[in-house]
């Protein structure tokens, strides 16, 4: 488990350092949207390989676009356009914090007696 959580950590964290590097020649946009369609060719290619094949109905690969642009130009994308004026290791801080203020904020709310609500 400690070495998985390492890597985790190395190669998760490795990327904001190469969104830095990566932003002083590249546009951002440009970069990132690059990022993502290798990384999508590069799953397919793994199911090809395996010879599995990609089900789906053309509801669930709607909404998987539409979370797909969602976090690419709302999560990554910014942080990438970010990145051209915030250092790689100030921004990697605040990605990571993100949860503990979920917690902070759930925190704040008053408890649920529902749990289907909550």
């Amino acid at each position: 488990m400690w070495p998985a959580l390492g890597a985790i950590y190395l190669i998760w964290g490795s990327t904001y350092l190469a969104i830095r590097v990566m932003v002083e020649t590249v546009p951002p946009a440009l970069g990132a949207g690059a990022r993502f369609v290798l990384a999508g060719t590069l799953l397919l290619g793994g199911l090809a390989a395996r010879r599995r094949a990609v089900r789906a109905t053309a509801g669930e690969l709607l909404w998987c676009a539409f979370v797909g642009t969602c976090l690419a130009a709302g999560g990554n994308g910014l942080v990438t356009v970010a990145e051209t004026d915030v250092p790689s290791g100030l921004a990697a801080l605040l990605v990571a914090s993100v949860p503990l203020w979920i917690v902070v904020y759930r925190s704040a709310l008053p408890t649920c007696r529902s749990a289907p609500r909550c």
